[in-house]
């Protein structure tokens, strides 16, 4: 499971749509663009099934699930969209987790700071299983905007279908 974890926080790392404040790549989508306002809406429609795979350990999902999650900017300019892990589900459709990323607009945010969240916050979603990404949907439209090795490597990884079948 730590392999895992290291694993999953490198590759988060890369697919994030924001810097991190350690220089990662940016890769920067319009709010309108068509591509990834599909992905997040089939990864939304997908969330129930996703979640239904995962156990819950003592109230937490399995660390294999990271959830993408839309989170309100501090200077009120949009939201920043970034992985969050250890997901807790609280009352209704609303969760907690911790920061998976740097975050670069979220004041007195740090990596592994907890939030808390809604379901429509939600973007994408995660799952890690034997080697292989499932779900990902924001990632596999990125794929053709990222370095050509990087994109190569995603796809040895990602499964050939975002559910599981």
């Amino acid at each position: 499971m730590r392999f895992k974890s290291a694993f999953a926080a490198l590759l988060l790392a890369v697919t994030l749509p924001m810097p991190l404040i350690a220089g990662d790549k940016m890769v920067l989508f319009a709010q309108e663009d068509p591509k990834m306002n599909a992905a997040m809406n089939e990864a939304q429609s997908t969330l129930d099934e996703a979640l239904a795979l995962i156990p819950l350990h003592n109230g937490t999902y399995n660390q294999a699930l990271t959830l993408k999650v839309a989170l309100a900017r501090s200077d009120g300019a949009g939201d920043e969209i970034i992985w969050v892990g250890k997901i807790r589900p609280i009352a209704g459709s609303r969760f907690t987790g911790n920061l998976e990323n740097t975050p670069n607009h979220l004041q007195g945010k740090k990596l592994g700071s907890k939030v808390r969240f809604s379901k429509s916050q939600i973007a994408d979603w995660s799952i890690s299983s034997r080697g292989i990404l499932w779900g990902n949907y924001t990632t596999r439209v990125m794929l053709p905007h990222l370095p050509e090795d990087e994109a190569a490597y995603l796809r040895t990884i990602l499964s050939k279908t975002p559910l599981p079948k």
